[in-house]
């Protein structure tokens, strides 16, 4: 029975150690790294933009028009990191047909913040045809917090959905 109380006395002795002890943390990297000043190292991405028209409505032959809408998405950083890599995703309907384009990744060196976008162009649309659409966006990013840490994903967030329809515009030269 003594021996029992021995052994609980160590092992509880121990937990407390182990409790006390600081932990560890690591140097350098990203999400949860810490820098000279201590501060936690981490980036976000905020909300992407909701498409907005960028070009056009402008003629593309006889009875037709093409129209250009931008998404685009930022990143924000609590500290200035070695390289912040953005890309936007486009989702695009127009009357019920789907697709996405992808902008092309932008990298950023030696700052806190990023912004990255994609452009997709509406083109041969028919100036008698009312075109109905749905846009939204979606961006991804990493970033490195020195140029020797590993790179770190943010998970991926998606905009706000643009809906609107088009029909003759007599910018696009309809008439």
């Amino acid at each position: 029975m003594q021996r029992a109380i021995r052994l609980i006395t160590v092992l509880t002795t121990l937990a407390g150690l182990l409790a006390e002890s600081p932990s560890c943390q690591p140097e350098d990297g990203g999400g949860g790294s810490s820098d000279k000043g201590n501060q936690s190292l981490d980036c976000t991405i905020f909300r992407p933009s909701a498409p907005f028209e960028v070009d056009g409505p402008n003629p593309d032959g006889a009875n037709f028009y093409w129209f250009t809408s931008r998404a685009e998405g930022d990143v924000s950083c609590t500290g200035k990191m070695a390289q912040i890599g953005v890309t936007v995703v486009f989702h695009h309907s127009t009357n019920g047909q789907q697709g996405a384009l992808t902008g092309a990744t932008r990298i950023c060196n030696d700052k806190a913040e990023c912004t990255g976008r994609a452009d997709y162009r509406r083109q041969r649309l028919y100036c008698r045809e009312v075109y109905h659409y749905d846009d939204y966006a979606q961006a991804t990013a990493w970033f490195k917090a020195t140029a020797t840490s590993p790179q770190a994903t943010i998970r991926s967030k998606e905009g706000r959905h643009r809906t609107g329809t088009s029909y003759n515009p007599p910018e696009g030269g309809c008439r």
